[in-house]
């Protein structure tokens, strides 16, 4: 985190040496980038080994929660290149409705964050914003979008949000795993069929979903609603 902090606080010209443009191929560039509609900074780094260890931790709990066969979702999941560690910096508020990222789901498969003591993260939960304060040593683990389509919404990808601070800069470090563009995502049979269910969304592989959600992030339309979410893959059943 204070390596981090240091590198934002360098000058601009210096950051920009570490830009890698706007290409939203997979895997995605890693380097310096500044947002266009957000104004805040990231920059994008490939994750240490200990990191898919954990998470990898987590995906067994998470397969035997839901009753899959042993380690079905490290089999289906078996290959590391798209992972993703993310620094941001989120800048002071500029007024109150001042979002440093608005509503959103993660397009991956998990994450964690670890994040500073300015404590502006926050879930929705029952049609309320929920905070999630920052608790030391501690790091905020939820779900996202892949997860959610293979159980065919029985674990749902939350959405969330980050609210700027006021007076002080916001440092957060974000890992995600993620699934290789390659591969193919659809409600699993033990979520659909085998319960009697029809799938919520339609096959498509994964690298048109990441891609899509990539280049209106670095792009992002005008409308709201032209955003890509994963309704554009809900099923026509």
């Amino acid at each position: 985190m204070e390596k981090c902090k240091e590198f934002f606080d360098l000058p601009y010209e210096d950051k920009l040496k570490f830009h890698t443009g706007s290409d939203a191929s997979l895997p995605l560039p890693h380097g310096y980038r500044k947002h266009k509609a957000d104004k805040n900074e990231y920059f994008f780094m490939c994750p240490a080994g200990t990191t898919a260890n954990t998470f990898q931790l987590l995906e067994g709990i998470l397969n035997d929660c839901l009753g899959l066969p042993p380690n079905f979702l490290k089999d289906y999941n078996n290959d590391r290149w798209m992972d993703l560690l993310l620094s941001y910096r989120y800048f002071p508020a500029t007024k109150i409705e001042d979002n440093g990222a608005t509503s959103h789901q993660d397009p991956t498969v998990l994450a964690l964050i670890f994040q500073d003591d300015t404590g502006v993260l926050k879930g929705l939960k029952d049609g309320g914003w929920i905070p999630m304060a920052p608790i030391e040593g501690a790091l905020v683990f939820h779900i996202c979008d892949v997860l959610q389509v293979l159980t065919n919404d029985k674990f749902v990808s939350p959405f969330h949000q980050v609210v700027r601070p006021k007076g002080k800069s916001r440092y957060v470090l974000v890992f995600f795993y993620n699934l290789n563009g390659e591969k193919w995502v659809e409600p699993l049979p033990q979520f659909t069929k085998e319960l009697g269910e029809l799938p919520k969304y339609r096959r498509f592989q994964y690298k048109d979903y990441f891609g899509m959600r990539v280049k209106k992030k670095l792009n992002p339309p005008a409308k709201h609603e032209d955003k890509t979410t994963l309704i554009t893959f809900a099923s026509a059943t």
